[in-house]
């Protein structure tokens, strides 16, 4: 796995994700985790998306390890959020 700070992978994520906003929550043994939300709008999730991010990190082992969503408004979706965290593990390590 590639290694990068946290500013990096910030940019790198918000790039992948535009309209997300984006956390590097977890940055410690070579495992990275990154919180990706929005509210207002879903935050989709492509195979393309985890592409460039595999390359970005030179690694395989990316899963999304939790989601959350919210609604509030009981008839349009102002003051929703939806979100899900990514977690990236270097390459041989797969638990």
């Amino acid at each position: 796995m590639t290694s990068h700070t946290k500013e990096e992978i910030a940019k790198v994520a918000a790039e992948i994700w535009p309209h997300a906003c984006v956390s590097v929550d977890k940055y410690e043994s070579g495992e990275v985790e990154i919180e990706l939300s929005s509210t207002s709008h879903y935050v989709g999730l492509t195979y393309d998306q985890l592409v460039k991010l595999s390359e970005f990190f030179n690694t395989i082992h990316i899963n999304v390890t939790g989601t959350h969503s919210s609604g509030d408004c009981d008839t349009c979706d102002y003051g929703s959020e939806y979100g899900f965290v990514i977690t990236v593990k270097p390459n041989g390590d797969s638990k």
